[in-house]
């Protein structure tokens, strides 16, 4: 008799890699046996493993939001140099404050504020500038060098104590005889200050020639020495020498391409030498570079009036006597004034 069949479920021939134990039957990647496959289904992620990736995450979302500042300050500081290098230093300073309002004491921007505010006639921020770098050493030894040759030229611009005491040797320092004067300046041919205050009061006495000679003597021992620049365009405007005085604007833009003074200079020189229209294009060029500049305001003012722009003169009048809040900005408005009421001889 012959026995009956029963089902009989075939044995897995691949071992479990872990235990050891028949794998699970099926089509899968890896041969499991089913207690290993429930365990690993279940894998437990260590803690550390969580605070790793938790820290990676906090770092991530810091950089989101602190790398496009980064950036940006990067591209300010840039911008800076590349303007300093072009001699654009309006630009320059501007871009160096921006960098130094969100991170105060950059050493870098710092010490480029100070040179670019010295080129601009920016005396009050480079003093300022002067007294925050006083002690600090710089690594950069090319913006160092930079510092020291802007250091050199700034103690022109400032008296000392061998003028000083000089002066007090005469009871009326108005009226130093000018063979004092001539006699300090020959023996003192280094201060360029000296011979400026000198030049200066020979302009107020109306003796150009021996002003612009004295001048000429200045500028020979410092090119770009911005005070006898700017006299000598003043004494050759009142001499009739339009020309010469555009050389010395020129000679100023030559160093500042942004000089406000220079360009102001040049627009009043266009306008004295009738290019109306020319001087008009140029002052309202220098007036869109910054609309509190009240020596620019004057210049625009001039400009309209003389292109018969009485509306617009008017109007920018009012604000520059807001905006001159000090005596050189009240003289600058002033003389504008004087000119148009014929007061002043333009």
């Amino acid at each position: 008799m012959e026995e009956p069949l029963t089902n009989v479920e075939p044995v897995s021939t691949r071992e479990c890699p872990n235990c050891g134990q028949p794998a699970m039957e099926g089509d899968h990647p890896t041969p499991l046996c089913s207690d290993c496959r429930d365990q690993f289904s279940r894998l437990h992620i260590p803690v550390w493993i969580w605070i790793f990736a938790g820290g990676i995450a906090v770092i991530m979302l810091f950089s989101l939001f602190t790398l496009p500042r980064s950036i940006s300050l990067g591209i300010h500081l840039e911008k800076g140099k590349k303007a300093v290098e072009a001699k654009m230093f309006n630009t320059a300073e501007k871009e160096f404050s921006k960098v130094l309002v969100k991170v105060p004491g950059n050493i870098e921007a710092e010490g480029n504020l100070l040179i670019a505010a010295f080129y601009n006639m920016d005396y009050e921020t480079f003093n300022t500038q002067l007294k925050k770098l006083r002690d600090v050493k710089f690594e950069d030894k090319t913006l160092l060098d930079e510092i020291d040759k802007v250091m050199l030229k700034a103690e022109g611009y400032v008296t000392n104590d061998t003028l000083e005491d000089f002066k007090k040797g005469f009871p009326d320092e108005a009226h130093i005889p000018d063979t004092a004067w001539e006699g300090y300046v020959r023996r003192h041919e280094e201060d360029r200050y000296a011979a400026q205050e000198y030049a200066a009061l020979l302009y107020d006495r109306k003796e150009y020639h021996r002003c612009d000679s004295l001048l000429d003597i200045i500028l020979g021992s410092d090119y770009d020495y911005f005070p006898a620049l700017m006299l000598g365009v003043n004494v050759r405007r009142d001499i009739g020498n339009l020309t010469g005085a555009m050389a010395y604007v020129d000679r100023i833009l030559t160093i500042n391409h942004e000089s406000s003074w220079g360009l102001s200079a040049r627009a009043r020189t266009l306008l004295r030498q009738k290019k109306i229209k020319p001087g008009l294009d140029l002052a309202l060029k220098l007036y869109d570079t910054d609309k509190q500049d009240v020596y620019a305001m004057s210049t625009l003012i001039l400009a309209y009036h003389f292109n018969g722009l009485t509306a617009e003169r008017d109007a920018l009048i009012k604000k520059a006597q807001s905006a001159a809040i000090d005596s050189v900005g009240k003289g600058n408005l002033q003389y504008a004034l004087d000119v148009i009421n014929n007061k002043e001889k333009f």
